[in-house]
């Protein structure tokens, strides 16, 4: 693609010097409405925001902004990002736009029909000017900032998928045994004033939001939601927290897991505050307890699109898609690939300083996200998964032969999505533009 810095200075006035940090943050809430959401998540559990922070530093601007959504699809996701783009008076690569993918709210994607929840025309207007007022308030907002990056851990998820003995495969579980790593890691990064008030938090942890399934027609912001409000209270004032999701591993409790064990199963609810209470706690630790903050940032951003041969597998690796228990009326669990147009992923990497934050419209599995940060130059490389797009997972070459969950659900084929990613994350952490 291209290296925007240019754009995005051009879109600045300039100074002999560079300028010091300014920070502005806000959110909107995206509860649907009830007319638009009835039928399927006719009670609010708990409530939805899109959370915005305008970054301005070293004569640049960075804009990102996450919204309490399953996914939003690419075609919503350009339209957006176009539009805060404009009112933020940015190119439209220096902003980050993600969700938390919390399963319980509609998609937010113009199609109504699709993968597992409803899209909605009207949520993605509702959702785009909710970002557009954001943007608005944020930019309103501005004030002489500081940042500082860290991070702490939590032992909260583990791998996602498990051997079962009694099936004699790889199914779709909690991985207890730690086997296969997942990031235990979470990335904080405080913008804060000068004084050391808290203005925007921004969290990521390999979390998959799932609690909240338990909670059915119920909408709800699941765990990230949870860590958000908690941290916001805490904050105290106009603080906005934002969750971003890392290589998402499963949460280590769940709903239901324990069924036929002679224990009752979990309250969800208090599965989803005790959660978000910890990471809340863990954020704001690591965020108080920071030793270093720079009022200057400069700010780059670069985009690429990996194209990988394409694949089919069926049936998917889930209980309710393939069994083979005898008499099963589901298709039995042996998996077939077959060729499929090519697998697209879109990826980019936005510099704050000596931050990264490796941007993909997919799920990067855990395997692959530790590959990455553990061989990028820079000490603060956190993972964000945008949405659920077109290939879906980034998963390892040695899961395929598995057939684990996420290598039935990818659309790349083996042998180039994990390597292609983390090539190419890494040139771009360099500043390579694509192409080079």
């Amino acid at each position: 693609m291209r290296l925007s810095l240019a754009l995005a200075l051009a879109t600045l006035p300039m100074t002999a010097n560079a300028a010091p940090l300014r920070v502005g943050a806000a959110k909107v809430d995206i509860i649907p409405a009830q007319t638009d959401r009835q039928a399927v998540f006719p009670k609010v559990s708990d409530p939805l925001f899109l959370r915005a922070v305008l970054i301005e530093g070293d004569n640049s601007r960075a804009l990102i902004v996450v919204a309490d959504v399953p996914m939003i699809s690419p075609d919503a996701s350009a339209e957006i990002t176009a539009a805060v783009a404009k009112a933020a008076h940015i190119a439209p690569d220096h902003v980050l736009l993600a969700s938390t993918h919390t399963h319980n709210s509609l998609r937010v994607d113009r199609r109504v029909g699709g993968i597992l929840l409803p899209g909605s025309p009207v949520y993605v207007d509702q959702v785009k000017a909710a970002a557009l007022q954001a943007v608005t308030q944020a930019e309103g907002r501005l004030q002489p900032a500081r940042m500082g990056v860290g991070q702490g851990k939590a032992w909260l998820v583990g791998g996602k998928n498990g051997w079962s003995t009694a099936l004699g495969r790889w199914i779709e579980q909690i991985d207890r045994s730690d086997d296969v790593k997942v990031s235990k890691a979470l990335g904080v990064v405080s913008f804060e004033t000068p004084q050391g008030k808290p203005i925007a938090l921004l969290m990521n942890y390999a979390i998959n939001p799932v609690i909240a399934m338990a909670l059915p027609g119920q909408i709800s912001g699941d765990v990230p939601g949870a860590a958000e409000r908690y941290v916001e209270q805490r904050g105290g004032g106009d603080t906005v927290a934002i969750f971003t999701i890392g290589s998402a591993g499963n949460p280590l409790y769940r709903p239901g897991d324990q069924a036929g064990s002679g224990w009752q199963g979990a309250d969800p609810r208090a599965l989803i505050d005790a959660m978000g209470t910890v990471l809340g706690e863990e954020a704001i630790a690591v965020a108080r307890t920071m030793d270093r903050h720079t009022d200057h940032v400069p700010i780059s951003t670069l985009l690429d699109d990996l194209a990988c041969p394409g694949k089919a597998t069926t049936p998917l690796n889930l209980p309710d898609r393939c069994s083979d228990a005898p008499g099963a009326t589901l298709p039995r669990c042996d998996f077939h690939d077959t060729d499929a147009p090519p697998a697209h992923l879109r990826m980019g990497v936005m510099k704050l300083g000596d931050l990264a934050l490796v941007s993909s419209d997919s799920d990067i599995s855990g395997q692959v996200g530790l590959r990455l940060q553990n061989a990028s130059p820079l000490a603060n490389t956190f993972l964000v998964a945008t949405s659920y797009g077109p290939m879906h997972y980034v998963v390892a070459d040695s899961d395929y032969p598995l057939g684990t969950y996420e290598a039935t659900a990818t659309t790349a084929k083996r042998g180039c999505a994990a390597t292609g990613y983390v090539a190419r994350a890494l040139a771009m952490i360099e500043g390579e533009a694509p192409g080079q």
